[in-house]
């Protein structure tokens, strides 16, 4: 359970970085909510909660690049969807990351939008890079708190460019999604 914790967490922030870091507009945005609710002190527990970008910034990455890209469940009882019939039994996977890419759900579903998120709370059916239910990821209310001070963190304290100009690829690690030869970044400066 900690390995699985460590790497999807890191993976998460891999992405969110090469994310942001192709976005200027998005890290500007950050380091300036950062400021304001901050400000040259280190980041106290309670002031997490109020980085509403970041937060929103970090959902984004989860919801373009899921680092689960299905959720496995075994039917307990049957169950009709559309026009099937499952019996029980039967294992079905929904896909988080076709779902959270669906048109029809997310306008503009391949462009990064972390506003999306401001104000929006998702329905468990469309936004779900955790899993879902009962069998939800345990760790989930833990691995999004760390990631927010810990993206936090890396952006006050360090001036980064990404080091190369290619778009980074998925690429498939176990059963995780992550970003194929790591995203190679720059330290610019450090605060």
């Amino acid at each position: 359970m900690l390995a699985a914790g460590h790497e999807t967490t890191a993976t998460t922030l891999s992405w969110a970085l090469h994310r942001v870091l192709q976005h200027p507009d998005v890290e500007a945005r950050l380091r300036e909510e950062l400021r304001q609710v901050a400000g040259t002190e280190p980041l106290a527990p309670e002031q997490v909660s109020r980085l509403e970008y970041l937060d929103a910034t970090l959902k984004e990455t989860l919801r373009l690049l899921p680092v689960a890209p299905a959720v496995g469940r075994v039917l307990q009882r049957p169950m009709k969807m559309g026009e099937w019939e499952l019996p029980a039994g039967m294992a079905v996977m929904p896909c988080v990351y076709l779902t959270q890419r669906r048109p029809d759900l997310w306008p503009e579903p391949e462009r990064f939008n972390p506003e999306r998120f401001l104000g929006k709370r998702s329905s468990p059916y469309e936004y779900f890079p955790f899993g879902g239910g009962a069998r939800r990821c345990i760790g989930m209310a833990f691995a999004t708190y760390e990631m927010r001070i810990i993206f936090a963190e890396l952006l006050r304290r360090v001036k980064l460019r990404s080091a190369t100009r290619a778009e980074t690829r998925v690429g498939r690690r176990g059963v995780t999604l992550a970003p194929e030869g790591g995203v190679p970044v720059i330290v610019e400066s450090r605060s």
